[in-house]
């Protein structure tokens, strides 16, 4: 393990997950690796690659990052979770190692920030890149450029039938986390998922900044582009029974109907997702669930569908999408 002497009052800890990235990794770090007045830290884990990532890492950045070097492969989570344990900043951002940022990122986040010690967490817009062609992207649905009371931004988020979920598009005040031992889920996929809404609910104080920094690149290979979401689909299935558990610490009646409602959706999409209406996988969910839970009319009438057939929803979702 590679560690670089952190400085004082650090403001900012960049934690950059890498797992067979090789021919993205110095797109990324280079990215990352500006010339500012803020005071920052670059947090690489390499979990366990099994092709070049490593000795690149180890060969033009060893003395510009800190290197966490893991034999083994353990997952985004734990990689994540490594990172957040060897940070020091003010505050903490995730870069994935096939994204990049853009050159300002630092005094951008910091303008954004702009010393204000209630924020817990802020919310970002991101461009989202495909074979080289740049969409921006806004990862929330509710007012830009405010801070929010955490219940007053869920019920205007949920009330939306939206959550915003990739931990990447998100700025974390470290001391936030640390308080509230916030980790992410280790051994399954689409811990954003999870993570987005334990985060939430602990928070106090949260804002959304139309600030877009993050480079979000969407390539084969990928775990979000594979071919085979069983697994993807199991996941999100028990991400939902772990927030069923946590609706009992939700206060707010309206706040509990809307959180209730998105779990009926997400469950509803893990699903259709993992293609768990197949045979073999019937009892891994319940499909009755969804009718339980399901808080607007409109998606009342899509969870009586899906309790009617499973398969059917599957279809048409995959054909309708965001329409049915």
């Amino acid at each position: 393990m590679y560690i670089l002497t952190s400085k004082r009052n650090m403001f900012l800890s960049v934690i950059v997950p890498a797992y067979n990235v090789e021919n993205y990794i110095m797109k990324c770090l280079d990215s990352l690796l500006v010339k500012s007045e803020k005071d920052y830290e670059i947090i690489v884990v390499n979990d366990g690659s099994t092709d070049k990532t490593g000795t690149i890492i180890e060969n033009n950045y060893i003395n510009k990052v800190v290197y966490i070097n893991k034999e083994n492969n353990t997952g985004l989570s734990d990689t994540r979770n490594i990172g957040l344990q060897k940070a020091t900043g003010e505050f903490v951002i995730f870069v994935d190692g096939d994204d990049y940022v853009e050159c300002d990122y630092i005094e951008s986040i910091s303008e954004t920030i702009n010393n204000n010690s209630e924020i817990d967490v802020v919310y970002t817009g991101h461009y989202k890149e495909k074979k080289g062609k740049r969409v921006k992207n806004i990862g929330f649905e509710s007012e830009i450029n405010k801070i929010w009371a955490i219940e007053d931004f869920l019920i205007s988020e949920l009330g939306k039938r939206h959550f915003p979920v990739p931990a990447c598009f998100s700025i974390y005040r470290r001391k936030f986390l640390l308080e509230n031992n916030l980790k992410f889920v280790t051994g399954i996929y689409h811990e954003d998922e999870l993570w987005s809404v334990e985060v939430a609910l602990k928070a106090k104080y949260v804002m959304t900044s139309d600030l877009c920094y993050y480079n979000y690149v969407i390539r084969t290979g990928s775990i979000t582009q594979k071919n085979d979401l069983t697994q993807n689909g199991l996941d999100v299935i028990f991400i939902c029974n772990k927030m069923i558990n946590m609706l009992n610490n939700i206060e707010n009646l309206y706040v509990k109907k809307l959180f209730a409602n998105h779990i009926s959706m997400l469950y509803m999409k893990g699903m259709c997702r993992g293609k768990l209406y197949r045979k073999q996988y019937r009892k891994q969910f319940k499909r009755f669930l969804p009718i339980k839970y399901a808080y607007f009319c409109k998606d009342k009438i899509k969870a009586l569908l899906f309790a009617f057939s499973p398969y059917l929803y599957s279809r048409l979702d995959l054909k309708y999408g965001k329409q049915l």
